[in-house]
């Protein structure tokens, strides 16, 4: 008698649950969030929504004023591919999407061109990882960066953003802002953000690089300033953190035709560096040794490939060093002669050159 008034009474429970709660719970009710799609996941938070349907701005702020049963959520997700039209979503209010939260936040080729400055506030205490890329923001809430602690991912690419203001995290480990041209920041625009790993800063119309600018990233691996404006490497620009490790250092496709003495310093062990496609009419010993000497010649690779390097005794301190052509990779042309660098002949330097 007992097990059934107890399988009965469960029973009562189970039906008060679900007619109290809906069908759908613990998400919202599907019709009321429709096109958002809300799903339960096996990381916690449990749930996830998914509103890459969402068709426009009052779509958007309908879904948000459904009955939310839960309010904090593992992602939100409005992405599209970019094969397909954009989603047209134009601006994130204040209150878009009112109290609920989220631990990830997905954003991509949408026709958002606004958004408010206060808009991530409810989730950034828990934010952790933050894309909107692929839009047209002129402006993104780099400030609320210094209360998101545990903010480790940021990517803004491909948008038309204009400015950055100076980052204060202790938690960013990924940035990247590339793909806004004309993108301006500060010298010490990267000071307080010490544990970036990853910097992609490609396509921003870089035009310098100032003095100490990644000096306090001790983690930095992955520093991307390719196919921007650089014309001159100045002193201690590309100067590293002493526990920094930097493996790829990418500044291809620029118009660098100058590199000042301890310009690039600080690499130590395994680097690849990209030099490609620029203006370089030489290798001067004071500049270039050091940086050579610096890094593991077992496993790195500096690539000089496309550039006007002219060869001649300018260049026997590199050719008559084994150690420095294993770093040097094959393909750098000299820009007077049919052949590369690896091709000249080091006993021909040694005996013409004084």
């Amino acid at each position: 008698m007992l097990g059934k008034s107890l399988t009965l009474a469960i029973a009562v429970l189970v039906t008060w649950v679900w007619v109290s709660h809906g069908q759908d719970y613990p998400c919202p009710e599907a019709d009321e969030i429709a096109p958002c799609v809300c799903t339960e996941e096996d990381t916690a938070p449990t749930l996830s929504l998914d509103c890459s349907d969402i068709t426009s701005d009052a779509e958007l702020e309908r879904v948000f004023n459904a009955y939310f049963p839960f309010h904090t959520y593992n992602t939100f997700t409005m992405i599209a591919y970019t094969t397909e039209p954009r989603i047209n979503v134009h601006t994130l209010k204040r209150d878009t999407f009112k109290n609920i939260t989220f631990v990830n936040i997905h954003i991509s080729h949408t026709n958002l061109e606004e958004i408010d400055l206060n808009v991530f506030d409810n989730s950034a205490p828990n934010l952790k990882s933050l894309i909107v890329s692929d839009s047209y923001l002129p402006t993104f809430p780099f400030d609320m960066l210094a209360y998101a602690p545990v903010l480790e991912d940021l990517r803004v690419f491909r948008n038309k953003i204009e400015h950055m203001s100076n980052l204060q995290s202790q938690s960013l480990k990924y940035l990247q802002i590339s793909y806004n041209p004309g993108l301006t920041f500060g010298d010490e625009a990267f000071w307080d953000a010490p544990n970036l790993e990853t910097i992609i800063l490609n396509d921003i119309d870089l035009p310098h690089v100032a003095e100490n600018t990644f000096i306090y990233q001790s983690n930095l691996q992955y520093l991307d300033l390719s196919y921007n404006y650089l014309h001159k490497l100045y002193n201690r620009s590309l100067h590293f953190h002493d526990d920094a490790n930097v493996v790829h250092l990418k500044l291809d496709g620029n118009e660098i035709f100058d590199v000042q003495r301890n310009a690039i310093s600080g690499l130590k062990g395994t680097t690849y560096l990209w030099m490609q496609h620029n203006l370089l009419d030489d290798l001067p010993q004071d500049v270039w040794e050091r940086v050579f000497q610096s890094v593991d010649h077992y496993s790195s690779l500096f690539v000089f490939d496309d550039n006007r390097i002219v060869c001649e005794c300018n260049l026997l301190w590199l050719v008559t060093s084994t150690t420095y052509l294993d770093v040097l990779a094959y393909g750098a042309d000299c820009a007077n002669t049919d052949s590369t660098i690896h091709d000249i002949d080091p006993d021909f330097l040694e005996g013409n050159c004084e």
